[in-house]
């Protein structure tokens, strides 16, 4: 889908990266605030210390971390999915 959209240039490939991530650090913060029934401030650091962290952030940068978002959303949609 990346090469259809933007060729062989890295911007797209960035952009998937950085949704997906985007999209993994929501579904996070909405199982802290599910499950654990966390208050919204201890969410909130929760997920920006998620979002920021520097394992995080390396899997995003790079085209071979996209195995690792991947599989960090569909494993917290199943558990989210679970749940409800």
């Amino acid at each position: 889908m990346n090469h259809a959209m933007f060729g062989l240039r890295p911007l797209g490939f960035h952009l998937m990266n950085v949704l997906l991530h985007s999209c993994v650090c929501l579904l996070m913060t909405r199982l802290l605030l599910r499950l654990l029934r966390l208050p919204q401030g201890t969410v909130l650091s929760a997920g920006l210390l998620f979002a920021t962290h520097p394992i995080h952030s390396e899997a995003v940068t790079g085209l071979v971390g996209r195995a690792d978002v991947l599989a960090s959303l569909f494993f917290l949609t199943a558990i989210l999915t679970y749940h409800r």
